[in-house]
Formats: C-alpha cells, structure tokens, sequence
C-alpha cells in the first residue's frame, strides 16, 4: 500500500499542534510505503510562490492508494482537504480530534460527503454514537496517545508538589491553592499553551512536579462537549513524564480500556474531599509501585507510534477487502 499523509502543519497551526499532530503524521510516514505530504498554504498572495510546492504535493498524492490526514472536527484545513481527492480512486480516511456531541451529527454528514473509507475518532464515545451513520463510512475508536520523545522522566528533583496545564475546573484548583498555600508548597499553573512554545521547556516543569492535575474538559465547558467525557491526551502526557496524576477521572469505559484504576488519585468534582484524600494518598506505601506500574504502561502502550501502526494495519486490512 502506498499511503500518503497529508499534513497541515505549514498552515499556521496553534502551539497545542506540535505534540499531536507532527508526532502522528510522521509515525505513519515511516511505515513501510506511507510518505508525509505537507499542504501548502493557498492565500491568494501566496499561490504564484507556492505553486512549485503544490505541483510536487499533487504528484505524490496521484501516486498514493490510499491518503490520510487529521482534522478537528469536520473537516481539514482547504489546502489538505483540496489535496486529498488528487487521485480520485485513492482510499481516503482520516481522524477526528475534537469530535464532541454537538457536532456529531455534521461530522457524519461532512464524512459522507468526503467520501472517507474510514473516520477515526479519539473520543470513544463519539465513535458509538456516530455507529448509526455508517453509510459507506467507517467509525472507529482510536484513543490519544501522547508524544514520548518530548514528555519524559528526567530524573528531576520532584521540587513542585503540583501543576495544572492549560485549562482548569475551578472547584478544584481553588482548593488546591489553599491546600498548598497553608502547607507552604509550590504549585504551579499556566494558561493553554502560551507559556511554553518548546513542548521539551513544559515537559521540564511536568517532570519536576509530584502531582498533574487532570480533570476531563465536560467539568467546566458543557456547552462545548455535551455529554461527552473523554480520556484527553494530558493524562498520558502526565504520566509519560513520571508524575503521578491528581483530579477527576473522565469516561470510565473509555479510561479502564487504557489505564489502571490507580494511576489517578482521585478527588471529588468540587475538590471537597482535596485535602483527606492527599493525606491518603502520602501514607499510601504503595504509591510509588503505583506511579511507576501507570508509568510503563503509558510508555508501552500509548505513544504516537502505537496509534500509527494501528492506523496503517487497518487501512491495510481495507486495502485487501
């Protein structure tokens, strides 16, 4: 099978990109006779100089039997999704990363008009519920994974007791700030992304944490992900960076299928309980064969590796139907 990845990584993506989308497309590349083809930009100022790199891109996707690319929700970016139907008889499939309940019903609809061979989908939930729509489309669970090349153990000293990245319940991290201000402890947070362009300067900070607090995104936007709870890459990202997770557990169907039950220490909700179940969790002699145990099996199970040879077997499978 020759595979093209098209990627939009030229295209002006957000800083949160760079450690799920350039870690998968070029997992997938280096299968065996998959490439990765990057989507030049399409702005009318820019055609006349990128028209060398748009010739080159249209001759390796008629090349390809099948193409793949990433997506948001319900479609591509227009340069990746105007590449995908270079060669029309290619194979086409592609995921879905943030597939929440209120777009479900576009997302299936947008797939049937794409013509997609398959759609993956990185909440298990939106997998089941699109189950009905298939009509030509296949839709199918493919959990996150997380970027080991960049969140990894350091051998750091351990000198935060907490970190939060990114969003926050706020329930929760006002407990946690009176929790380590009355103890004179060192708890950090910071806004989505903005604070650490270069993922490896964050994972630093991850790496000199005891705790990453996790909490899954329904708790504090429902209008955005209706019912929808799902494991989100900050979990494994955590974890890859030998912390030991802190907060609230997402889907359980969907969480017990990638990690244990103990990989998290787990609070309530509001953060009524913060503090009792820290004290617990301090005494607990087997907290550290725990965080070690939830550790290997991310390292293991979970790169961006192990989702690309799960993509390229299943598009070889529906190559040979």
């Amino acid at each position: 099978m020759r595979l093209a990845v098209i990627s939009g990584r030229r295209l002006g993506l957000n800083v949160n990109w760079t450690t799920l989308g350039p870690p998968l497309e070029d997992a997938l590349g280096r299968m065996p006779g998959a490439t990765v083809v990057e989507a030049p930009e399409a702005r009318r100022a820019t055609l006349r100089a990128e028209r060398p790199a748009w010739l080159a891109a249209i001759r390796a996707l008629r090349r390809a039997d099948a193409v793949f690319w990433m997506q948001m929700s319900s479609r591509p970016p227009l340069p990746v999704w105007a590449l995908a139907y270079a060669k029309p008889t290619a194979k086409r499939a592609a995921v879905a990363i943030d597939a929440w309940e209120p777009a479900v019903r576009k997302i299936a609809s947008v797939a049937k008009a794409q013509r997609l061979a398959i759609l993956f989908l990185f909440f298990r939930e939106a997998a089941v519920d699109l189950t009905p729509y298939q009509n030509g489309t296949r839709f199918e669970w493919l959990p996150f994974g997380y970027d080991a090349s960049v969140f990894r153990d350091l051998g750091l000293e351990r000198d935060i007791f907490a970190y939060w990245m990114g969003r926050r319940h706020e329930p929760v991290h006002r407990r946690l700030v009176d929790y380590c201000a009355g103890r004179g402890l060192t708890y950090r947070f910071t806004s989505r992304g903005g604070e650490f362009p270069n993922p490896h300067d964050l994972n630093r900070v991850i790496a000199r944490s005891r705790y990453f607090v996790v909490t899954p995104p329904d708790l504090d936007n429902p209008a955005r992900t209706g019912r929808y709870s799902p494991m989100m890459m900050r979990y494994l990202e955590g974890l890859g960076s030998g912390a030991r997770l802190l907060g609230v557990l997402p889907n359980r169907e969907e969480y017990d299928r990638m990690l244990p039950a103990s990989a998290v220490v787990r609070c309530a909700p509001d953060g009524s309980d913060l503090e009792e179940v820290l004290d617990r969790a301090a005494a607990d002699p087997l907290a550290e064969e725990k965080r070690l145990a939830a550790q290997a099996r991310v390292v293991s199970e979970h790169p961006w590796e192990r989702r690309a040879e799960a993509i390229h077997r299943r598009l070889c499978e529906l190559m040979n139907e």
